[in-house]
């Protein structure tokens, strides 16, 4: 246990922007480890600030004997302003479904933090940083933000490969909320990026991201809405990418949008991930999607009974978990937790990374 530090010194990582921060603490050590040589002065704690939370490795200027010293949790007083300035933080007024792209931010703030991250989003903590929430309510299990960031990493992956393929090509970012894919990835002059979402999330994006240079649109709409679709070019090669949609949507409904979606264009892919019916059986156990007041309502069980839906859909890739791009970067035991719900029937397609052509 640490007592409460003392915030005396900040500066910015010129690398990673990330925050460095310098606390003067007293500390008690994990029985048996005793300070060798060691005189009060500051520790040094190298972690990404967050609104209302940042946990740092603490190391001590003098070694240690024996033992390891716990982590510090570090809890500023001034929830809801910035720790470092005292300007207000972004209060967010979202519907319990849009609420959840503050999950996915929050994992992919911790996965930047670690030495072998899965994703790697460097520009997470800094937005995270700039909008009012609650840690208490994004912590998951580590297994779950796993499956989170292994499919981003996934979608990341195959998005790219088509850049490559199709330099002359649109991306459809659907349900883009506080994603930096379109900042993340590398695309030519010749690209079209289109980013949608609801205009709360829209607005509320607008505030933490600057738009990247080249052909960039951000489209205030509902995505299962027909209207909005009808204005998007189909002169290119198109790949419609949507990341944590579909569970959230009714059956009937999604599956109107991805009939709507192969109709519209010529040719290109959708690239998206589906959770399957068991992880709607126990979405309870998934508990911050329970303090978010979402629901999943939509369970893919059958990847292939989806081309069925448009006859021009073929289906190029259905990947689990164990199978995506990164998963060597899994901590164990949740890969090998992972892997061994992959071999069980009824959790196999717990989630799934799903490509189609057309």
């Amino acid at each position: 246990m640490f007592n409460r530090p003392r915030l005396i010194d900040s500066s910015i990582d010129p690398i990673r922007g990330a925050e460095t921060l310098s606390y003067r603490v007293s500390a008690e050590c994990n029985p048996g480890a005793t300070p060798s040589g060691y005189s009060p002065g500051p520790f040094r704690g190298v972690g990404q600030l967050t609104p209302h939370h940042a946990s740092f490795l603490i190391r001590p200027r003098a070694p240690f004997s024996k033992g390891e010293m716990t982590a510090l949790a570090y809890q500023p007083d001034n929830i809801g302003m910035d720790a470092m300035n005292g300007t207000q933080r972004i209060r967010v007024s979202l519907a319990p479904t849009q609420r959840t792209l503050l999950l996915t931010l929050y994992a992919r703030v911790v996965d930047a933090q670690r030495p072998a991250p899965i994703v790697n989003d460097t520009r997470a903590a800094q937005v995270l940083n700039q909008v009012e929430h609650d840690p208490a309510d994004l912590r998951s299990r580590e297994s779950q933000q796993a499956v989170l960031l292994l499919r981003a990493r996934q979608l990341d992956e195959w998005t790219a490969e088509f850049l490559e393929s199709h330099p002359e090509a649109t991306i459809l970012h659907l349900a883009c909320g506080l994603d930096s894919r379109c900042l993340r990835l590398k695309w030519g002059p010749k690209v079209r990026w289109i980013d949608v979402d609801f205009p709360d999330v829209v607005d509320l994006r607008t505030k933490v991201y600057e738009n990247p240079e080249g052909d960039y649109e951000l489209v205030p709409a509902d995505v299962t809405d027909d209207e909005w679709l009808k204005q998007i070019p189909t002169d290119r090669p198109t790949a419609v990418v949507f990341e944590g949609l579909t569970p959230y949507l009714e059956e009937a409904t999604g599956k109107a949008l991805i009939r709507r979606l192969a109709e519209h264009f010529k040719t290109g892919q959708l690239i998206f991930d589906t959770v399957g019916p068991a992880t709607v059986s126990l979405q309870l156990l998934v508990e911050p999607v329970k303090k978010a007041g979402a629901k999943f309502t939509w369970g893919v069980n059958d990847a292939e009974a989806l081309t069925r839906l448009h006859p021009r859909l073929k289906l190029r890739d259905c990947l689990r978990p164990p199978e995506m791009k990164g998963f060597n970067h899994v901590i164990q035991p949740t890969r090998a937790f992972l892997s061994i719900y992959r071999r069980l029937p009824w959790f196999r397609n717990l989630s799934l990374c799903l490509r189609y052509d057309f």
